[in-house]
């Protein structure tokens, strides 16, 4: 854990018996995730550094977490093809996820929490109902693996990236590919920096800038 105003560590958190892939704190910043090739994911207390859980059900290592808006549950991808929904207060696993046909890369909830997205080396995102664990649609079209996956803040839009070199535009309620972005880094975030998006044609970043993916 780091300080960000002067780059010193304040703690190293231990306890993982292989590398760390996947990190990320809860809204309220009390808490934190890490998922590990271990199989596992681990929560820690932010202020003091000791693990608070350790959630145990993958069967091979831990790409992604992320939390819910809300902080009550989290999600992990998994090289084991699955998405598993988790309770955050008691670690329990809530739903299993099933529908990829190969490693889990990158999952994200919608800002309202009411669905989430997966990406996968299957080419393929799909779309779940937060509070069933139902796959809603999946949205094809790629010819490359889906390395991050991440909702527009209003949560009407989402953006994939692959390793084909593009970024995928998504209408969140039909699943239709909106616009392909070529020539662009493979991992994606909403709101990133203009200056951080080092290819891609001015056309390119226009269109990312429409949606709401880079600012100036």
């Amino acid at each position: 854990v780091w300080d960000s105003a002067t780059g010193q560590c304040l703690r190293v958190c231990e306890g993982h018996s292989g590398s760390v892939y996947s990190v990320a704190f809860a809204p309220d910043g009390k808490t934190f995730l890490s998922g590990s090739v271990d199989n596992t994911i681990m929560l820690w207390d932010s202020a003091t550094g000791q693990c608070l859980r350790v959630c145990e059900g993958h069967s091979k290592s831990v790409t992604s977490v992320t939390f819910a808006p809300d902080g009550k549950t989290f999600l992990s991808g998994s090289d084991d093809d699955t998405v598993r929904v988790w309770d955050s207060a008691t670690g329990q696993c809530l739903r299993v996820c099933e529908g990829h046909s190969w490693s889990v890369t990158s999952v994200a909830f919608a800002p309202d929490g009411k669905t989430f997205l997966s990406g996968s080396y299957d080419e393929t995102v799909r779309v779940w109902g937060s509070a069933t664990g139902q796959c809603l649609r999946v949205c094809e079209g790629r010819s490359g693996w889906v390395n991050s996956v991440a909702f527009a803040p209003d949560g009407k839009t989402f953006l994939s990236g692959s390793g084909d070199g593009t970024i995928r535009v998504w209408s969140a309620e039909t699943g239709e590919c909106l616009d392909v972005i070529q020539n662009c880094p493979g991992l994606i975030v909403f709101g990133c920096d203009m200056r951080d998006l080092h290819e891609g044609s001015e056309i390119d970043k226009d269109i990312l800038r429409q949606y709401g993916a880079i600012v100036d």
